[in-house]
């Protein structure tokens, strides 16, 4: 059968670049490919379109990017969606799967749509976290004829075994499919025990390659699961809580692959906390300083999973930068969270990273239900006041499965089936914090956007270092962009100088 995946597209609607590889695609195009299927992946939320990142604050007064996501999706005629028709003709997939996280779900309906439009006898499958924790919904649409739930890759393979020799789908583990006009949820699939059993993601099936870096096709998972409580978070959901890992030679054998294959020097681990277990990361960190190969990586810890020795061995083995999830200023809203660090804590292990001269990068979530405003300000001072390279500000987004969407339902914040397309980290219609009118929250959020970008645009040694890094690496490869890179980067400072004087940002 021919498969075509798509991840459809959502900041590249807002005119934000966010060049990257989908790896849950790349693990559903590689178990096809081995089960003799011919598959491409289309992610469709890079393109050659999006040329700068606007912080929301800078757009306060303007457009922001949810408006324009808005915008494009009331405009069947907008440019992303005539290039996922073109796509849809000339692959002419026999089934499309589409990849959905919440906040993306109108969107993934309007790809569904032209997947029927332009291929009428083609089959739509949806997976992903909504989907995952949202069946029902998602197959309301009628243009979406199955759901994948849970872990996908064997489920998926036998979907498509199945609709290829017209087998029955009742017994397939892992489905949701119409009968008549019922849905029915099949039970879910156990959880894959053996990580390596699984192939490298098949990042060469990707559409478009020349819109990627190097840098982009370097992302790996080395773990799936997590054990924490996090009232925000839908991880467990989708993972589960019993964290299960990939051997580190198998680890290893994945990075060689894609220094080999796409020229990966720089490595980026999405694990949600891959500092987890102490003695595997001292093993993993040995191993990466006995291949010799001198990459460089980053990845993301807790607070409470990063010691001095850790930290040391990180450094050694090249690692470069740290994420660190510190969420808010404010110790209450932590124990609502059920964060189970304290800001000591943040700053211990802040502490610990910049010692060994590594990237400190961390984020914060604003916008939760019992937030108020001393919580926030407290926030605002806390990133005004950490010793951190670079941090995310995030609005909170209810994500079905997590302990806070169950929490902000019974408020009546939102129903059973809320307009996600007034949803996203970015929006400032997000507005859950019911502790503070709607209007002093916007403001409150600008401010703490405004402190944010401040810490992340000063001249320091580090972000330098990594400009010129990255600038003499686009001089190489690619000059076009590297000087386009730069006049963006004049237009975004103008614009900034803009604000400032016009609107007092």
């Amino acid at each position: 059968m021919k498969v075509l995946l798509v991840f459809p597209p959502f900041e590249r609607l807002m005119r934000v670049k966010n060049d990257f590889f989908p790896l849950s695609l790349g693990y559903l195009g590689a178990v096809l490919r081995d089960a003799n299927h011919q598959v491409r992946i289309y992610n469709a939320d890079i393109g050659p379109d999006t040329p700068t990142f606007e912080r929301p604050w800078l757009d306060a007064q303007r457009t922001s990017g949810q408006e324009r996501y808005l915008q494009a999706l009331a405009d069947r005629a907008h440019p992303v969606w005539d290039e996922i028709r073109s796509v849809m003709k000339q692959q002419t997939p026999d089934m499309v799967g589409i990849s959905i996280q919440s906040p993306a779900l109108p969107s993934a309906k309007i790809v569904a749509h032209l997947a029927k439009e332009e291929l009428p006898d083609c089959v739509v499958v949806a997976g992903g976290p909504h989907p995952n924790a949202c069946p029902e919904e998602v197959m309301d649409d009628k243009n979406i004829d199955f759901v994948v739930r849970g872990e996908g890759e064997v489920t998926i393979v036998e979907l498509v075994d199945a609709l290829e020799d017209a087998r029955s789908l009742s017994t397939i583990e892992g489905i949701c499919l119409r009968k008549g006009r019922r849905v029915i949820v099949n039970p879910l699939r156990p959880y894959i025990k053996d990580l390596d059993s699984l192939p490298f993601p098949a990042k060469d099936l990707r559409l478009f390659p020349d819109l990627y870096s190097d840098t982009h096709m370097g992302t790996i998972i080395g773990s799936r699961g997590c054990p924490y409580q996090c009232t925000f978070c839908d991880s467990r959901g989708l993972w589960g809580t019993k964290v299960r890992f990939r051997s580190v030679d198998n680890i290893i054998s994945e990075i060689r692959q894609l220094g080999r294959d796409f020229g990966c020097r720089r490595f980026h681990f999405v694990d949600d906390t891959l500092t987890l277990k102490r003695s595997r990361l001292l093993h993993f960190c040995k191993a990466v300083r006995a291949t010799g190969l001198g990459f460089e990586w980053l990845c993301s810890s807790r607070a409470d999973a990063i010691d001095a020795t850790s930290a040391r061995m990180l450094h050694l083995s090249g690692c470069t930068a740290v994420l660190i999830g510190a969420e808010s200023g404010s110790e209450r809203m932590l124990r609502i969270m059920k964060k189970q660090v304290d800001i000591d804590k943040v700053r211990k292990a802040i502490a610990l990273v910049r010692r060994e001269g590594m990237q400190v990068i961390t984020t914060f979530l604003v916008g939760t239900p019992d937030e108020t405003e001393e919580d926030i300000r407290k926030t605002i001072r806390l990133v005004r006041e950490l010793k951190h390279d670079l941090v995310y500000v995030n609005t909170y987004v209810p994500y079905p499965g997590s302990e806070m969407h169950e929490q902000v339902k019974r408020l009546g914040l939102i129903g059973d089936r809320p307009d996600w397309s007034k949803l996203s980290h970015a929006s400032s219609r997000s507005w859950f914090a019911v502790n503070i009118p709607p209007e002093r929250f916007r403001s409150l959020q600008q401010e703490l956007f405004k402190a944010a970008y401040e810490r992340n645009t000063r001249l320091s040694l580090f972000n330098v270092r990594r400009w010129l890094k990255e600038s003499m690496h686009l001089l190489r490869t690619n000059p076009v962009k590297l000087l386009r890179r730069i006049v963006d980067t004049m237009a975004l400072r103008l614009r900034l100088l803009y604000s400032r004087f016009v609107y007092g940002l």
